[in-house]
Order: structure tokens, then sequence, then C-alpha cells
């Protein structure tokens, strides 16, 4: 079609003066964007030129006042759906959301009906979240294209924020408006942690491209604040995943990625997850992440085909501040004879503490042919002659008449 036409199209398209059935020939013969914009915009857009120009031009559609009138005189469920999704978008989910919710998919047939709920003036934080939770990522997008509906949906993340309300914003919702820019990782990392009681479930495909790009970040960074955020980040996210989502944090890297970047990142996140350890919600998150940090730790220090670095591995360790913490219960043990008689050769520190976190069992036989037993006595000499007998942080100060003793309180061998 030549320009010519198109602009003489363009022009009747925008005249509220133009006919319906001129405007339905034109909506029919015309390929250009522009001029069915227009055509889906103009008060005298006859009912079937709106219904068709919904499912393309949602916004032109929705503020033509001949959308209005449609919506009274016609009995098309669909026409109603759109409508009282952008009219009143709580009453649209109260009525629809569960259907819509259990209906999602690629191919979501729900999609238009989010996207005029977001679009409406009457939208909330709350409802916000509820029309997130059964749009697909792909309509998402689209409709983010346009800068003021990006800009209305961050304005209502930051209304959340200053609320005294309960988050609203569920776990897939937060991830999703950080990955496509509505929001920033600092506001994400508050929605993070000022949780309430909203879902803790996540799509694959969502959940996995955040935690790969977490990272990417942590592994191309040189940055030493983005370094220590980062963990943080990832820990907050994993507190309040669910425990069978965890598998996917770690498939993303190979076991010499783990060696080389990997590791280093879940030992800080670890760390930072420790301090909420006493909640049995995150029992089964904390171990999920120690058992990737057991392993990190085996592969560069405690290889079982290589010489132990037990001097090695503690030094880190302790750089990451997790020394007092159980690495039996990670997965690392020293229990053969050959591994033991390395560790004798060890510092009385580093002795310590395999002794204190269980890698070298709960128990020893009292006899002087057993290496186990001189680690433990040496380092329990060493104890008492530092702290004493009162109060002390013995490993252990009887033995039972089998010649046993206890390297655990919690272990009874009497």
């Amino acid at each position: 079609m030549s320009t010519s036409k198109v602009k003489e199209q363009f022009q009747l398209a925008t005249d509220e003066g133009t006919p319906e059935s001129k405007l339905q020939e034109i909506w029919r013969t015309s390929k250009s964007v522009r001029v069915r914009k227009a055509v889906a915009g103009n008060p005298n857009a006859g009912p079937g030129v709106l219904k068709e120009a919904a499912r393309l031009y949602l916004e032109e559609v929705l503020s033509n006042p001949g959308f209005a009138v449609l919506e009274l005189f016609d009995d098309d469920p669909w026409i109603s759906k759109l409508s009282m999704a952008y009219s009143s978008p709580w009453d649209f989910i109260l009525k629809h959301g569960h259907t819509a919710y259990y209906s999602r998919s690629s191919t979501n047939s729900w999609d238009h009906f989010g996207w005029a709920a977001l679009l409406s003036p009457e939208l909330t934080p709350g409802a916000m979240e509820k029309v997130l939770s059964f749009m697909t990522v792909g309509a998402l997008r689209r409709a983010l294209k346009n800068t003021s509906l990006t800009q209305k949906l961050t304005e209502l993340y930051d209304k959340a924020e200053r609320s005294d309300d309960t988050w609203p914003f569920s776990l897939e919702t937060m991830i999703t408006l950080h990955s496509e820019n509505v929001i920033s990782t600092e506001q994400l990392f508050f929605g993070l942690s000022n949780f309430g009681p909203g879902s803790t479930s996540a799509r694959k495909s969502v959940y996995t491209k955040y935690i790969r790009w977490i990272q990417e970040s942590y592994k191309n960074t040189n940055d030493t604040a983005k370094k220590e955020f980062l963990p943080r980040l990832l820990a907050k996210t994993v507190l309040i995943s669910r425990s069978h989502v965890l598998h996917w944090v770690w498939e993303g890297f190979s076991a010499q990625e783990l060696d080389k970047w990997a590791g280093e990142l879940y030992c800080d996140t670890y760390r930072h997850m420790l301090g909420y350890s006493g909640s049995a919600l995150i029992h089964d998150n904390l171990k999920a992440i120690g058992r990737v940090v057991g392993d990190f730790i085996k592969e560069k220090f405690l290889d079982r085909n290589s010489t132990p670095k037990f001097s090695e591995a503690y030094n880190f360790i302790k750089s990451k501040n997790l020394q007092d913490q159980k690495f039996s219960k990670l997965g690392i043990v020293v229990t053969d004879r050959e591994w033991m008689e390395r560790l004798d050769k060890c510092s009385d520190e580093v002795q310590e503490f395999f002794c204190r976190s269980g890698c070298l069992g709960n128990w020893a036989s009292a006899t002087g042919t057993d290496i186990k037993y001189k680690i433990v006595e040496g380092v329990n000499w060493g104890i008492y002659l530092r702290e004493g007998v009162g109060e002390s942080n013995l490993l252990f100060n009887s033995c039972s008449m089998r010649k046993v003793i206890s390297l655990d309180p919690s272990t009874y061998v009497g």
C-alpha cells in the first residue's frame, strides 16, 4: 500500500466523524499498526472491531469512550470480563481469580484480563499481586512496553513498602518484577526481608533464571560490595523458598565452577542463613545449602583421591566465620587411619576444630594404640591447660567402664 494511501487511512481513522462502516473497512484492509491503533481508539468503531482490536491494542480500546457503551449493551462474556477487570480489579479477582490462576499456561487465555487490570486506575498492591500470579511473563513483558505502566507498578511496590499492612507480594511476583526491571535489587531485598504470608512457590523458568542471574553476577563482578551483597540476597531468597525447589539452585553450575567460584558464594550464603537457624521452617533449606558447602570443602580441600589439606580447609572455614559449625553434618568425615595420621601432624587449633565439628565421630576408644584417641586426648589436654576444669569446654571429662570416651555431650557411653 502506498504511503499516501496509509496517510489517508490514518486521517480517517483519527477523525471522530468517520462512520462505523468506513472504520470497519479500514480495520479489515490496513496492515499499518499506526492506522489500526487509531481505529481502535475511535469512538465510532463498532462492537465487532472493538472486540478484535482489544486482543491486539488493549490500551487504545480501554481508553475509547465507545468501549464504555459496548460494556453496557453487549452480552459477550469476554467483553464483560474485560470490563470488570479494568473497572474493578478486586471484583474480577474475587469472581474469576481462582480459575485464572489454575488456567495459566504459556498461551494463557486470561492474559488480556490481567493486562486490563494492571491498566486500571483502581489497581492496588494487593490486586497487582493477584493479577501477576496468573499472567504469563510474556504478556507482562508486552504490557511493560508502556513505560507509564512500568512506572505505575513501581509506584505501587513503593506504596506497599511504605505501608504498615502485611506484605502483599509473593516470591514469584517479586522475582518477576525484578527480572523485568520494574523494581531495583534493593527493593527486591526489602521485599524478601519483609516477606509476609504470600506464596513461596515459583515457576521453574522464573526461579532458575533469577538464580542464574545471582550466580553470574557474583561470578563476573570484582566489586567488593556486590560480592558481599549477593550472598545476602541469595540467602534471603532461599530462606523463603519451598524446600522442594532448592535442587534448582545448583543445577546451573558444574563441579569445576563449584571449586572456582560457586563454593565461595554458597559458603557466604550459608553463613547468612545461620542467623535464622532457630526456625524449624527453614531446616531443610539450611540443610540443602549446607550440602553444597560440604561438597565444596571436600572438593577443594579434602578430596579422597589426593592429600587432605586440613590446615587450608580450616583457614578457609575460619575466614568465612563458620568454625563453630558441625561439619560432620555436611558430610565431612575424618575417620580412616591414614587421614587421622595426617591430621595428627597439624596444629592444635586445626585438630581442635575437626574434633569439635564432629568430623572424627562421637566417640573414641581410650587405648594407646588408637590414633583417634591420641588426637582427642591431646586436644583435650590443651583445652585443660588453657581453661582449666571449672566451666571449661573440654571434649570429654570421663571415661566409661569399657574404656570409651564420648566426644559429643548428646551421646551417652557410660
